[in-house]
């Protein structure tokens, strides 16, 4: 439902609002693809001495072990009351023009996700049994079997059995801004700025048997609540056509070399994407191996290629058993900092009416900025150990615990692994008729 509406009845206002509510078609493929991989769809047979009839003979004459066959054990499993994924939008716009060609616009846009698809392991530990996980985890003298504390190891042992449902939402909040001069005396300008924030409590980038849509624990869902995984605070754009003066009074020497000019440009600027620090350990038996630490300082660093972030500002949780207090997108990624330019000079062709020669010097990335990608999130920490007197976790340097300055074994943590393309000239010739 909408509406819009002019206050003056001048045609110079316009104020319009909207809502709808919005549903995706669930995405039957990933649940099939992962049941016919289930027992009984999937029967597993092997022999290590060759063909099957040799194996009776060598069994008897050499000890060949026997043939092994079986249908394993499920590997994923799906809620049976799926609900629909749906989304709930809204805005109001205010339109003013400016004047003649020109107008502004300024909106407010919200978006509410509701049922989107998540997945987590129905084997994991709970979290009563945390901490004797990790008293067993970090105890190599304990004769115990940690995955002994998963909810279903007589099933599954140690292996996940990763569970699909629709528990996700997300949340949208932006204020946007948007100037356009439409092309009249020789030159045409558009401006959008964007301020939003985007929330969820789980990953928006993928499928719902993948990692990205995989959460910690579905007993404390909002654990994983953060910023989602393609949030831009800022995202500014500005592009511009002017066409120069044809010169078409002056001689044709002038009209030559000053006649035909065409100039472009786009600039672009955003914030850039949250990063979520892992450590890559098992510290309490959930499904995704890599704990999040603790934040213990301000994550901003020197945004350098040698340490984007602050390291410093994580360490391991200091009590056993116990998820890291560092949020989701506790960090940002690389902006987004780029000009696009061109020029292009057009030479009519004598021969046919309106058919011109046009040669297009473009280059991108204008001003050669280095702009990074990919920046390391991996947590390391060396030498961690339990001290089960007063259960926590601590790491070790040359025999001593040197908490909260654990060593971490990942020379490439915090630092960018990738930047985008340098300075790109092109030059191209083009017909136009």
């Amino acid at each position: 439902i909408g509406f819009a509406w002019d206050p003056t009845g001048q045609g110079k206002w316009a104020i319009r609002a909207g809502a709808g509510i919005f549903f995706g078609r669930a995405d039957l493929s990933a649940p099939i693809g992962q049941f016919i991989v289930n027992p009984p769809f999937n029967a597993t047979y092997g022999d290590a001495c060759g063909r099957p009839l040799d194996e009776l003979q060598l069994t008897a004459s050499s000890g060949c072990p026997l043939p092994v066959a079986g249908l394993g054990t499920p590997n994923t499993g799906a809620d049976i009351n799926w609900k629909v994924q749906s989304s709930y939008q809204w805005n109001l716009t205010i339109e003013r023009e400016l004047w003649q060609n020109t107008k502004i616009e300024l909106s407010y846009i919200g978006n509410k996700g509701s049922h989107l698809p998540e997945n987590y392991d129905l084997n994991r530990v709970p979290v009563g049994s945390r901490l004797d996980y990790a008293r067993v985890h970090f105890n190599s003298a304990s004769s115990v079997d940690e995955n002994s504390f998963r909810l279903l190891y007589p099933l599954r042992g140690s292996q996940e059995l990763r569970f699909l449902t629709n528990g996700g939402n997300s949340i949208y909040h932006a204020f946007q801004l948007f100037l356009t001069k439409r092309f009249s005396r020789n030159y045409s300008l558009q401006a959008a700025y964007t301020y939003s924030k985007l929330m969820s409590n789980v990953g928006l980038n993928c499928c719902q048997d993948g990692d990205g849509a995989r959460i910690t624990d579905p007993t404390v869902p909002n654990y994983d609540r953060g910023l989602a995984d393609f949030d831009r605070t800022h995202i500014l754009t500005i592009n511009s056509i002017y066409d120069f003066p044809t010169m078409s009074g002056s001689s044709a020497l002038v009209r030559g070399f000053l006649g035909g000019w065409e100039g472009t440009g786009i600039y672009q600027l955003s914030s850039g994407v949250p990063l979520t620090i892992g450590i890559n350990n098992s510290l309490t038996g959930s499904i995704r191996n890599d704990d999040r630490p603790d934040t213990i300082g301000n994550t901003t660093g020197p945004k350098t290629s040698d340490e984007w972030f602050n390291t410093s500002a994580y360490t391991i949780p200091r009590e056993l058993g116990r998820l890291g207090f560092s949020t989701r997108g506790s960090v940002r990624g690389p902006a987004l900092n780029n000009i696009d330019l061109a020029i292009y000079k057009n030479f009519p062709l004598p021969w046919r009416e309106g058919m011109k020669l046009q040669f297009r010097f473009e280059t991108f990335n204008s001003f050669n900025r280095t702009q990074f990608l990919n920046v390391n999130t991996s947590y390391q920490p060396n030498n961690l150990q339990a001290n089960l007197t007063n259960d926590t976790l601590m790491c070790m340097d040359g025999g001593v615990d040197v908490y909260p300055n654990c060593v971490n074994n990942n020379s490439q943590f915090g630092k960018p692994q990738a930047a985008r393309d340098p300075r790109e000239i092109q030059l191209a010739l083009k017909i136009i008729f």
